[in-house]
């Protein structure tokens, strides 16, 4: 059942109206891995060439690296941590915030500045909350796309 569900996962093209994107990425942003998480660089790779293959874009990086320190605050980057609790009171199995901003003259369309993805370490190496977690950090909100639903 588990090797089918992956299979499913890795062929199934969705319906890019399926999908509602809030935010972008004005600049491509690097994308760092937090000292306190065990993902790869292999499983965040795979989580983009996912959303490559379901949009019509393709999201640009600068570079993929595990960091000795995460300060939170350079612009124009995806930080991947572990620090979501376990027994996160919500259940939550991870969470990503995004900070943006948008230009006066078009209030409409807005740049992601920072995105902060935080995993709970029961699934950080769960290829669907990778994928779907990956989608909110690339602007992506909760929608009936298969992966974007906000339940797993």
């Amino acid at each position: 059942m588990l090797i089918n569900l992956l299979w499913h996962l890795q062929t199934v093209q969705a319906d890019p109206a399926n999908l509602y994107q809030a935010y972008s990425w004005e600049t491509p942003p690097s994308i760092l891995i937090c000292p306190d998480s065990t993902l790869t660089v292999e499983e965040i790779k795979q989580a983009i060439y996912y959303w490559n293959g379901e949009t019509d874009t393709t999201f640009r990086y600068l570079r993929i690296n595990h960091v000795s320190h995460c300060t939170f605050t350079t612009l124009n980057t995806i930080y991947i941590t572990e620090k979501l609790p376990n027994n996160h009171p919500e259940n939550k199995l991870a969470v990503t915030n995004v900070q943006s901003y948008h230009y006066e003259d078009d209030p409409t369309i807005n740049y992601i500045d920072i995105a902060v993805i935080d995993f709970s370490s029961n699934y950080a190496h769960n290829r669907r909350v990778i994928l779907h977690e990956m989608g909110h950090a690339l602007g992506y909100k909760h929608s009936n796309h298969s992966i974007m639903k906000p339940y797993l």
